[in-house]
């Protein structure tokens, strides 16, 4: 292979978004059934940030030239040779961004109502405090008896959501 005193080319892409909406209507599985709240009596209490929410994240892409081809570092002689291994590219997507807002329903409606679900009482912290390993993040993302049922024909006093899923990230690589 001859070498020349071509150069590569790299180029790097960073983005990153931040954006809140709050709403008091999950329009996803409210509007499509015809309900509009969980409790017709505190509508207060719906609101919360969107379940669907574009989420905080931050996107880095990267594309390298490979320095093999005609016009390259790395000139081949042989035309299959160059044919085989020119002109190629790498790249790459990294997206890394906050889990889903969490949300927390009770699954019998005892209220003696029309309404669509209810909400249970919050008894303590939802929060898991210390540090945890990912799989143990994974696993358990919030204190489940921090919930009870709320009494027989009363709304729970939980909101809508509490909290945010784990985040993750995803990787791609492209040639």
């Amino acid at each position: 292979m001859a070498s020349t005193g071509a150069y590569q080319r790299a180029q790097f892409k960073v983005n990153y978004t931040w954006s809140i909406f709050l709403d008091n209507l999950d329009a996803r599985s409210e509007v499509g059934n015809g309900v509009a709240f969980t409790n017709y009596y505190n509508q207060a209490k719906r609101l919360g940030p969107f379940l669907e929410r574009p989420a905080p994240r931050l996107v880095v892409s990267t594309i390298y030239e490979l320095p093999f081809g005609r016009g390259k570092l790395f000139q081949p002689s042989n035309r299959i040779l160059e044919g085989a291994i020119g002109g190629w590219s790498l790249g790459s997507i990294i997206e890394v961004h906050t889990g889903p807002p969490l949300n927390i329903s009770e699954l019998t409606n005892n209220t003696n109502s029309y309404s669509d679900g209810v909400r249970p009482n919050v008894v303590g912290n939802p929060d898991i405090s210390g540090s945890r390993t990912r799989a143990q993040e994974l696993a358990e993302w919030f204190n489940t008896s921090a919930f009870a049922a709320p009494a027989a024909y009363t709304f729970g006093n939980a909101g809508r959501t509490f909290g945010v899923a784990p985040d993750y990230s995803v990787s791609t690589l492209l040639c």
